[in-house]
């Protein structure tokens, strides 16, 4: 088992962004009922084109993008899989390792709000201050999924 530990940065290219962006327009709604507000058949296709429209015309992904790079990050090989996580060092000295996991379909940008808590406590509590490490599921976000069964 090798482990390579590597500093990492979200960067999507802009051709990749143009890619998903050119998808969402062509978004094809003509197979979905339209009186399906009870979501009887599946996704309500007026909720579905909400959405999309809110991906192409409003969603923000360079501020995304510095709010998921605010805190450093890095990326482990264990065996044959990319392991993407945070490791964010607290304001105290002798801050205890607090690993946090993520359930699925979730990620590790769930634990964003808490970051600050955890690594800037009050001096009282100092003596309680704690380092995150976040690591993100396999298959997810930027963590690679293994070549062969992994028990």
């Amino acid at each position: 088992m090798t482990q390579q530990v590597r500093p990492f940065t979200v960067d999507i290219a802009q051709p990749k962004l143009a890619h998903i962006l050119s998808k969402l327009q062509a978004a094809d709604f003509s197979y979905a009922p339209d009186d399906d507000a009870g979501w009887k058949y599946g996704t309500d296709v007026a909720y579905l084109r909400e959405f999309v429209d809110y991906w192409v015309h409003r969603f923000d992904w360079p501020a995304a993008q510095a709010r998921l790079n605010r805190w450093p990050q890095f990326k482990a090989q264990v065996d044959d899989i990319d392991v993407h996580f945070y490791c964010i060092r607290s304001a105290a000295p002798n801050a205890l390792p607090l690993i946090l996991t993520h359930g699925w379909p979730g990620s590790v940008f769930e634990f964003h709000k808490i970051i600050d808590a955890l690594t800037t406590a009050p001096v009282f509590w100092l003596l309680l201050a704690l380092r995150p490490i976040m690591p993100m599921c396999r298959r997810l976000g930027v963590s690679t999924r293994a070549s062969r069964r992994v028990n």
